[in-house]
């Protein structure tokens, strides 16, 4: 006689039994489904804060490259060529910035070409002294950079290092001098990371 492992009441048959599990002790088919029931509720709850946590991690990396891009107004930096001017323009260019030097005191001659042009298709000077021609499309930033213009230029130049002279040295009158520059009239220290623009005037000194 089947036998009620609960509560060790006898029942006449096994459906007896099953309706006395069902109704007193929660088990049998009814049970079982509640019982999946909660289990798969527990999963589902599992999986959302599983997926809550995932997209607070993506948007936390998100703001974190943001931040770093200088993306919304950053001035351009040494590590970020370029960043806050958006892209360059989709459309081919022709820019003249302009830029002279002087050192101890003196003003040295800027690169030019006696023929055609000397530098890159993009990035060149033709025979009007002081003037960087930049011409055609702007694949990056980094393509019109200052210090690209003084290398198709052959001219020895960082933040440390002016033509013959570093900073530290000492100039002709017994001046030791370091190198700065000027862009518009205001000073600036982007240097070799300096993006070109048109019309500027750029005033790279040692002294």
């Amino acid at each position: 006689m089947p036998k009620c492992g609960k509560c060790n009441k006898d029942f006449g048959s096994e459906e007896a039994l099953g309706q006395h599990a069902t109704a007193s002790h929660g088990q049998g088919t009814l049970g079982k489904a509640a019982k999946v029931q909660d289990a798969a509720a527990g999963v589902g709850k599992s999986k959302a804060k599983f997926y809550g946590l995932a997209v607070v991690i993506v948007l936390a990396l998100a703001a974190g490259a943001y931040a770093f891009s200088g993306s919304g107004g950053a001035q351009v930096t040494g590590n970020v060529i370029g960043a806050g001017l958006g892209a360059p323009p989709i459309n081919p260019i022709h820019w003249h910035p302009n830029v002279e030097f002087t050192v101890c005191g003196e003003s040295r001659p800027t690169p030019k070409a006696l023929t055609g042009h000397l530098g890159t298709n993009l990035l060149h000077y033709h025979a009007d002294e002081g003037v960087i021609h930049i011409e055609g499309l702007i694949p990056h930033w980094a393509e019109i950079t200052l210090g690209k213009a003084m290398d198709v230029g052959n001219i020895k130049f960082s933040s440390t290092e002016l033509f013959e002279y570093k900073n530290g040295d000492t100039c002709p009158g017994g001046t030791v001098g370091k190198v700065s520059m000027t862009v518009d009239g205001l000073a600036n220290e982007e240097f070799r990371d300096h993006v070109l623009r048109d019309g500027e005037k750029i005033k790279l000194v040692f002294g």
